[in-house]
């Protein structure tokens, strides 16, 4: 009779242990039993592991028991920032708004907007809107102040990164005209 080798041990205890689950679970549904390693052996405890052992999760042996109940619902959490935006009319009024914009026109195809918060890293968008009856021409945005998108803004008091520079002009892209318009920060 050839002797067994180290695999040959495993092998029995692996088998073993395979079985003891086997007979265990079943018979103990409700008791709490954990499977204990130490070097190569696995051991079923009761409660825990002893010193030395370390826990083996059930499922790194490929078991799993079944999916729990779905827990109750969390209370509903703030409100998000939202995207913020305004329509402005060609004076300089703000026809329309998510809130908390005010704007400054001081010259033809000029205007200054605060949104109230910073805008650093924001996408901002400006679009013409076609309510004077034609076509306009370009259409640019700015965030004022310094940082990565900034730039100097000359408009007391506007030279941070809470408001930014819309510039509008003709169809000719270089004539200066007051112009209706979209902007959103969000």
């Amino acid at each position: 009779m050839g002797r067994g080798g180290i695999g040959a041990r495993r092998a029995v205890v692996s088998v073993a242990v395979g079985v003891a689950v086997a007979l265990v679970m079943p018979l103990a549904a409700n008791a709490v039993v954990v499977m204990c390693k130490k070097k190569n052996k696995i051991t079923l405890r009761e409660a825990a592991c002893k010193t030395k052992e370390t826990l083996v999760p059930a499922t790194e042996l490929g078991m799993a028991g079944p999916t729990g109940p779905t827990g109750p619902t969390g209370d509903t959490g703030p409100a998000g920032p939202g995207a913020m935006w305004a329509f402005v009319a060609p004076d300089g009024t703000i026809d329309a708004q998510s809130g908390g914009i005010t704007l400054e026109h001081p010259f033809t195809g000029g205007y200054y907007i605060d949104f109230g918060v910073s805008l650093t890293g924001k996408n901002l968008q400006v679009t013409p809107a076609a309510n004077g009856g034609g076509f306009q021409g370009v259409t640019a945005v700015q965030v004022c102040g310094s940082g990565p998108q900034g730039a100097a803004c000359f408009q007391p008091g506007t030279n941070d990164d809470h408001h930014f520079f819309v510039y509008t002009t003709a169809t000719d892209n270089a004539t200066e005209t007051d112009q209706f318009f979209y902007v959103a920060a969000f």
